[in-house]
């Protein structure tokens, strides 16, 4: 009887490691949470940045949430290597608050950074934390991924790569 329990036992770990990395970063079509998702981001493109055409492509998020020590080194890292990264990104958004966080040198980096004013941006949920990357196709998200600190670990140029 023991083996057959740690033959449940192993089968349940391997399907409970693998379902949050398949989910993860490929959202499926029908997935009700990454519609809203994909609703709201476009919406909120719209309303806060309605001179920006929203089209297929990667979008950089610098937001106030997650690990604190891995955005500091990922800004720190961007400030000091701008080249890794301009021109890779549709836009890169910000909100003001974060901005008033970090230094204003942030805004160099490269030309498509789009700054929220109303900070909006810290309260919507996209399913992303701190330094992240949302791909949109055809105005919904595809896939996303967020800084961890096995990324900063391995060096943060490395995250800034296409998903």
């Amino acid at each position: 009887r023991k083996p057959m329990k740690r033959k449940y036992i192993l089968i349940f770990l391997i399907v409970l490691v693998a379902m949050p990395v398949l989910s993860l970063d490929i959202n499926n079509d029908t997935d009700p949470v990454a519609k809203k998702r994909s609703s709201f981001f476009v919406s909120y493109m719209k309303e806060t940045f309605p001179d920006f055409k929203l089209t297929d492509g990667e979008y950089l998020f610098i937001l106030p949430t997650g690990c604190f020590n891995c955005n500091r080194a990922a800004c720190n890292y961007l400030l000091s290597h701008p080249e890794s990264i301009r021109g890779k990104y549709k836009a890169i958004l910000i909100s003001q608050s974060t901005l008033d966080r970090l230094s204003d040198k942030i805004l160099s980096i490269d030309k498509n950074i789009l700054c929220d004013k109303t900070n909006k941006l810290d309260r919507m949920s996209f399913g992303i934390s701190g330094i992240s990357v949302l791909k949109i196709q055809n105005l919904t998200i595809v896939a996303s991924k967020s800084l961890t600190v096995s990324d900063v670990q391995q060096g943060p140029e490395a995250f800034f790569q296409k998903l």
